[in-house]
């Protein structure tokens, strides 16, 4: 009986052995290779890569990307290439570049106290409607902006002309994209200044938010450009400066318009 009862408990360990083994035991390679495999990890590896200028990495990522979306070969060649030229370019704040021709205005005031950067905000948004006062305008909503609303209102904006709302960039560029397809119905292929968007952002903001937008009209329509007419919320030489987190804070924000 004795002998009985240790095989019993000789039998009882070696089960919950194996159950705290099977417990313990990491992710099979197949779980790991799904994980690694997912569309946010594979955006978030291509970022880096891009960010770093790893060449090879980018070649490999670049390749599984293009076949997970189903783009066309050269898609993200372009869109890098765009993201590459926002990095190095010269924005316009002047009030004698503002955009002209434009079909859709984002503007995205901050939060802030500034009695200065208040104006300056305002300045390029008043300047931007004045040099296109039929388009539409998209204004992001926050604790401020119904200051904004009014100085377009007291300057012959039209109420439905300006379109407020209470999402992130790439919410409103989504709506943005909606309207175009309302406005022009069936069609998707534009010719030089049929269809311009401009973007006024703060300058600390700009390139990402170009990346993005860049993105998500590329995805839906050609031809479609998008310009930029930003408010200096930090140096102007800052805007020069390409770090690592600019690089990739930039091409994140282009990978996130993917879908």
């Amino acid at each position: 009986m004795k002998i009985g009862f240790h095989s019993v408990l000789l039998g009882l360990a070696s089960c919950i052995g194996i159950q705290q083994s099977v417990v313990a035991s990491p992710p099979s390679s197949s779980q790991q290779s799904v994980s690694a495999e997912s569309p946010e990890a594979l955006k978030q590896q291509f970022s880096i890569a891009l960010a770093k200028q790893e060449k090879q990495q980018v070649s490999i990522l670049q390749k599984k990307l293009t076949a997970l979306f189903s783009l066309p070969p050269q898609f993200l060649d372009n869109q890098i290439q765009i993201s590459e030229k926002i990095l190095t370019r010269i924005f316009k704040t002047d009030k004698n570049l503002t955009p002209k021709f434009l079909d859709y205005l984002y503007f995205e005031p901050i939060n802030t106290g500034d009695a200065n950067l208040i104006q300056e905000m305002k300045k390029n948004l008043l300047v931007s409607f004045l040099a296109n006062e039929q388009a539409k305008i998209y204004i992001r909503q926050t604790d401020n902006s119904e200051q904004f609303v009014q100085a377009l209102l007291e300057r012959g904006a039209k109420p439905d002309q300006i379109i407020l709302l209470s999402l992130d960039a790439k919410g409103i560029f989504q709506k943005i994209i909606e309207q175009i397809h309302q406005d022009f119905p069936n069609q998707t292929t534009f010719s030089i200044t049929e269809n311009r968007v401009s973007l006024i952002t703060p300058s600390s903001e700009i390139k990402p938010r170009l990346a993005l937008a860049n993105m998500m009209f590329a995805r839906q329509f050609k031809g479609v450009e998008v310009d930029d007419f930003s408010y200096l919320d930090q140096a102007r030489e800052n805007l020069q400066h390409n770090n690592y987190t600019i690089r990739y804070k930039t091409f994140q924000a282009m990978l996130e318009g993917l879908n």
